[in-house]
């Protein structure tokens, strides 16, 4: 119901948008290049099912949320994406127990409007998009690889754009990878639904990550890397060896549905 929260967190002026018919939940830097506050509206509009939003600033500047760079009014400019982190309700209570929460009350409708799902059987995922006009898939053979609404980490450097789709990832996962130049590892923990990417550059040198035993209760599993012996939890947070006290950079990324 509500898709788009305009908020300052620790500081830093965000705007956080949610589209439900592509499942996709990104956060932007508030913070505009000129150093004027960005907040953002819900146009009402759809590209590819996606949700298109306004900048206020002009109240004419439209951004299709997953490509995030300026339509129409008159700044063109791209939002800049920042790191998120996606899970159940349940582990970021785990992660983060101090967290503060948004108030259903803080938008247009009631609380009660927020128990109910507004799409009907949308949510199923061997259903097509089945909302609003949308590309043939069948024009696509990549997209007959997983059911049109399979969760999906997505990655993009420019044009570039990398895929790490939940079923192959299997129950739990620390993929080290090479994307457009970048050295990248993916945290996975299928349960809560959590998908991570950081960076392996650090200190000065690429990590290469393995999969540990946790003996912290709060983790399923840990994370060693081999060139330093450094634990790290999936947070990518070192909590012994080397860098200990040292915290791994997230990349921005978000996941969407497969289609």
């Amino acid at each position: 119901w509500h898709e788009i929260v305009n908020d300052v967190v620790g500081g830093q002026p965000i705007v956080v948008s949610f589209c439900p018919l592509t499942g996709t939940g990104l956060v932007f830097n508030g913070q505009g290049d000129d150093g004027n506050r960005i907040t953002c509206g819900v146009s009402g509009l759809l590209f590819n099912n996606n949700l298109i939003m306004y900048d206020r600033r002009d109240n004419a500047t439209l951004y299709p949320q997953m490509i995030h760079t300026s339509i129409d009014g008159s700044i063109g400019s791209e939002l800049e994406l920042m790191p998120v982190i996606e899970t159940t309700w349940r582990f970021w209570k785990q992660l983060y127990p101090n967290s503060k929460v948004v108030s259903v009350r803080a938008g247009t409708y009631s609380s009660g409007r927020y128990t109910q799902y507004p799409y009907g059987s949308y949510r199923d995922f061997t259903q097509g998009p089945n909302f609003a006009s949308f590309p043939a898939l069948e024009a696509n053979p990549t997209a007959q690889f997983f059911p049109p609404k399979t969760i999906t980490l997505g990655i993009r450097f420019g044009e570039k754009a990398k895929a790490y789709p939940f079923p192959i990832m299997g129950e739990e996962a620390v993929i080290n990878d090479t994307f457009e130049g970048t050295d990248l590892v993916v945290v996975f923990y299928e349960q809560e639904q959590y998908a991570v990417p950081f960076s392996r550059e650090f200190n000065d040198q690429i990590l290469t990550f393995e999969k540990v035993a946790s003996t912290d209760q709060a983790y399923p599993f840990l994370m060693r890397d081999n060139e330093t012996g450094t634990v790290w939890n999936l947070k990518g947070e070192a909590l012994s060896g080397t860098f200990q006290g040292r915290t791994l950079t997230p990349i921005a990324s978000h996941n969407g549905f497969w289609f």
